[in-house]
């Protein structure tokens, strides 16, 4: 099957929502789901069993740096040790088909605050790592 060059998805096309809110300066997500895995081993049989006991949802975010927002929302949640979740919808649209791939994650809180980061004459990014305690896959491309 041959695939033609317009059929691969460009990273330019997503869009990525903080509690419903539009974050039009996003550079870059990057949020996986890890297995969890407890190593069996028996006597007698040399080889290791993987045994899953969970996942776990973790990632980060990086945004062109505009204003001091999340750092204002979330320097204050540390202080305070009320930290505020976050629910996470991506979206990836192929511009060909107009179908899109849409993720859900859930009970997210950042577990990083970058504090101060700057170079002369270069523009400022902000990354932030990220937690969570669930998703959900909301539409695919086929």
């Amino acid at each position: 099957m041959e695939i033609g060059t317009n059929r691969f998805l460009s990273g330019s096309t997503g869009k990525l929502w903080f509690n419903g809110e539009l974050m039009a300066n996003l550079k870059k997500v990057e949020i996986k789901v890890e297995g969890n895995f407890e190593d069996v081993t028996l006597a007698g049989d040399y080889r290791t069993y993987p045994q899953y006991t969970g996942y776990s949802v973790s990632g980060s975010v990086t945004f062109a740096k505009l204003d001091s927002g999340v750092l204002a929302k979330y320097a204050a949640a540390y202080k305070s040790g009320l930290m505020p979740e976050l629910k996470i919808i991506s979206k990836l649209t192929d511009v060909n088909t107009g179908a899109s791939e849409r993720a859900c994650v859930s009970g997210a809180v950042l577990t990083s605050l970058p504090l101060v980061g700057f170079e002369a004459k270069g523009l400022v990014d902000e990354e932030f790592a990220l937690k969570a305690s669930d998703y959900d896959i909301l539409e695919r491309i086929n």
